[in-house]
């Protein structure tokens, strides 16, 4: 059944981020929301009755991720969780977010790290304004460190494992990875020092959502099975991230010898 406008094109993302929360559906949303004695839908639907459904559900997901991080301030919830899943799915605000969506789009460099470069520099700015004190800059590099942090959280919390995996069913879990989590898997030749007995070891890239299920799979295959495992910050290739590299410059070069006429 569909919730909202789009909903198949858009609710394998939006689980994928919910499931980071603890989250599995945004009907769960709803019932965190109402467990804890409000309900974002009827609020929106109450003051915009014609509104579409998107409106509903984006905030009743949002008010449930600020739960689920227990957030206190309400403003900072709005803000941070509102602008985080905004550019989650590409959109912008308007705001330095144009800029740091730009670079970010070209380059491997995090949302936040921009953020934090080019707001700086806007609260160092403040010092040059009338009526504006010291204790504002420090107010503003606050508020832009708490930012930052939800913003790492909401948008950056897309994160990748790698695992290393030693196991006497190996064969198995290399086809369960291929046939149901639908990744590759790269078998190395290790040798066990203690055993001197040589043994194929998968090394496996996955996404966060997928490890759970993964570890539970392998747990059931093999429970004497040994699991190695390494967040990595950014994984780029087919199944995961394009590759950013800048983009690409069409400079002319001067192949002629000649000096120019003048």
């Amino acid at each position: 059944m569909a919730l909202f406008e789009s909903y198949e094109r858009r609710i394998d993302k939006i689980n994928g981020v919910l499931a980071q929360y603890g989250i599995s559906s945004v009907e769960e949303c709803r019932e965190i929301c109402q467990a804890k004695g409000f309900d974002p839908y009827e609020i929106v639907k109450g003051i915009q009755p014609i509104c579409f459904e998107n409106a509903c559900w984006a905030y009743t997901v949002g008010a449930a991720i600020a739960l689920k991080k227990g957030v206190k301030s309400a403003a900072e919830a709005a803000e941070a969780i509102g602008i985080g899943l905004t550019m989650r799915y590409g959109g912008s605000t308007g705001g330095t977010d144009i800029i740091a969506l730009m670079v970010n789009k070209y380059w491997p460099v995090n949302l936040s790290r921009v953020f934090l470069y080019s707001d700086f520099v806007i609260v160092i700015l403040v010092l040059f304004l009338p009526d504006k004190t010291f204790a504002d800059m420090i107010y503003g590099f606050v508020e832009i460190t708490s930012f930052i942090l939800m913003i790492d959280m909401v948008v950056g919390g897309q994160k990748s494992y790698q695992l290393m995996v030693f196991s006497e069913k190996n064969s198995q879990i290399a086809d369960y990875i291929c046939k149901e989590l639908d990744r590759g898997v790269t078998v190395i030749q290790g040798m066990g020092w203690y055993t001197k007995k040589n043994r194929d070891i998968l090394l496996i890239m996955l996404d966060q959502k997928q490890f759970l299920p993964l570890s539970r799979t392998i747990k059931e295959m093999d429970p004497k099975a040994f699991i190695s495992v390494a967040p990595t910050h950014s994984v780029y290739g087919e199944g995961f991230s394009e590759i950013k590299a800048g983009p690409k410059l069409n400079i002319r070069k001067n192949t002629s010898n000649e000096l120019p006429q003048e």
